[in-house]
């Protein structure tokens, strides 16, 4: 967004009500090519959950190495 004198602005919100959704500002070949006319696949949403288990797995292990390590460091 440019002001009067040619400078780069900040968005306002005025500015955020003349935005569309990407379905409605790109053409259907771009769109396709983004992968926003499809639905997320199956496979997809079950690579979330497993990266989701993984990382909840990691965290639990860190925080269990973390905690070992203190206690060995107050021995």
């Amino acid at each position: 967004m440019i002001d009067d004198e040619g400078e780069v602005r900040e968005l306002t919100s005025a500015d955020l009500k003349h935005f569309r959704k990407a379905p409605g500002a790109f053409p259907e070949s771009l769109r396709k090519k983004l992968g926003l006319l499809s639905e997320p696949s199956e496979s997809d949403c079950s690579f979330q959950k497993v990266a989701a288990r993984i990382t909840k797995d990691f965290e639990d292990d860190v925080k269990t190495a973390s905690e070992s390590l203190v206690c060995q460091a107050h021995r």
